[in-house]
């Protein structure tokens, strides 16, 4: 996949994803801000019913008629226009007899300043705690709150502004608004002489409570981004696997031409040279290019089983066989086998076989191309420093067997890529150490199978340690 593609794409849906959820944070502040202003709507529409209802009652307190009549000669003299209130009611019900309480919900401020001047004067001098009784107070506003679906928790207070400031005539408990949120209203409006003492009410909860209010808007709206942005990432990850894949792809196929290459070219180049005619070819040197042609022929015989090998375990046909074996003794033969390269190279191989219970359910072959493939790598990664120790030894009920080397070791970055299948660390485009990263895929995929678990510590500089975990039978 090109590499200016997968960028583009991905910053194309990147921008997508940002819009959409800068929509939805558009479109639930808008609904936030909605709910705020039909709660704010609701709360002054509570408030007139609620000063309504004061005055109303006052008036009835203050008026006592003997008769229904008196009260409704009283009220005619008021205002004329009033009678058509009674007309009405007997009209919808000709057996109804109207009340006192009728004709008190007809009032209104207006009507009553015209029943008695000299009365409305006495009422609006008295102290304004002595014309409200709080408890009436804050059931009235309890019931006209519910009355249009308002269920929050409410304070209440009365102030005053004489002073030129608000002050406190008297609060509910616990009320401390400092002015944020807080609803006002005049009491007594319809007061002769008006004084300047409000009611107000503040919600402490208000926040929490349109937030409930609209959560069923918010709650699908933040699935629905939450998908989107998940969808976003899967995506964005499959797309990164995918050029990782490639690139791996790319890298296995270069290392495998370089690896293929060599033996081929050796083996052309020595056959070319027994073909030549200008040359005497003595028994010697014919040897000795039979012996290049053959030893290049098994190499390049030994990279090609080694790539249809992994094929092969990857399809699941590789069958194991398992048998009780004794660890100490394959890693012994491994390491003998494989000291010979030390002699050669001048290098050294310390093992110490320190486990007591070392029988096993293993592969005989298998499970000693794992020991080879690993003492191998620490060969190639040796940093010129041919050093390897191996050990085996007992933790719990396992047997672990440890082979560490002192080479170049491996980046942080790349420890946990090691088994990858065709991964190699990056060296660039030098090809100092051969291989075609299948290895240590290998190696895992054989522990695994072996109910076992491998594991890696590697300092760069420093070299390497594996350590393979089996199961132990005592």
């Amino acid at each position: 996949m090109n590499k200016r593609f997968v960028y583009i794409l991905g910053g194309v849906m990147a921008v997508v994803v940002v819009l959409l959820i800068l929509v939805q944070f558009m479109s639930v502040r808008s609904n936030v801000e909605l709910k705020e202003g039909y709660f704010h709507n609701l709360v002054n529409s509570t408030l007139v019913n609620v000063v309504r209802r004061l005055e109303n009652d006052e008036i009835k307190k203050s008026l006592s008629f003997e008769s229904l009549e008196t009260f409704e000669s009283v009220i005619m003299m008021a205002d004329s226009s009033k009678i058509v209130i009674l007309d009405t009611l007997r009209y919808e019900d000709p057996d109804l007899n109207p009340s006192k309480e009728h004709w008190l919900q007809a009032l209104d401020s207006s009507s009553v300043s015209k029943l008695d001047m000299n009365r409305r004067l006495q009422l609006e001098d008295r102290p304004i705690l002595d014309r409200i009784d709080t408890t009436i107070l804050r059931s009235i506003i309890y019931q006209e709150l519910h009355n249009n679906g308002i269920h929050a928790k409410f304070l209440c207070a009365i102030k005053t502004r004489y002073t030129g400031y608000n002050s406190y005539v008297w609060r509910s408990e616990g009320y401390n608004s400092k002015g944020y949120g807080e609803e006002t209203i005049m009491l007594f409006p319809g007061d002769i002489h008006p004084k300047a003492y409000v009611l107000a009410i503040y919600f402490p909860d208000k926040v929490d409570y349109i937030r409930n209010q609209i959560g069923k808007f918010i709650l699908p709206s933040i699935l629905l981004t939450s998908i989107v942005l998940l969808v976003f990432i899967l995506t964005l990850n499959v797309i990164l696997r995918q050029k990782k894949v490639s690139q791996i792809k790319n890298d296995f196929i270069n290392n495998m031409t370089h690896e293929l290459k060599t033996p081929i070219s050796t083996i052309s180049l020595a056959s070319q040279m027994l073909k030549d005619t200008s040359f005497e070819h003595s028994k010697s040197s014919v040897g000795h290019i039979s012996k290049v042609i053959f030893d290049e022929s098994k190499r390049l015989s030994h990279q090609v089983e080694k790539v249809l090998q992994m094929a092969v375990f990857n399809e699941g046909k590789l069958k194991l066989i398992f048998n009780e074996l004794k660890v100490n003794d394959i890693v012994y033969q491994v390491t003998e086998n494989f000291g010979f390269r030390f002699n050669k190279e001048e290098g050294s191989l310390d093992v110490d076989l320190q486990a007591t219970f070392d029988r096993v359910k293993a592969d005989e072959v298998h499970f000693s191309n794992v020991i080879f493939n690993l003492l191998d790598n620490a060969c190639k990664y040796s940093g010129g420093i041919s050093k390897i120790e191996v050990r085996t030894y007992n933790v719990d009920n396992n047997i672990v067997v440890e082979i560490k080397d002192f080479g170049i070791g491996i980046a942080k970055e790349h420890v946990k890529q090691i088994f990858d299948r065709f991964y190699r660390v990056p060296t660039g485009n030098v090809h100092d150490v051969k291989g075609f990263g299948l290895g240590l895929s290998y190696v895992q995929k054989v522990v695994h199978e072996h109910s076992g678990t491998i594991k890696v510590e590697s300092v760069l500089g420093k070299g390497t340690t594996f350590k393979i975990y089996l199961p132990a039978k005592k």
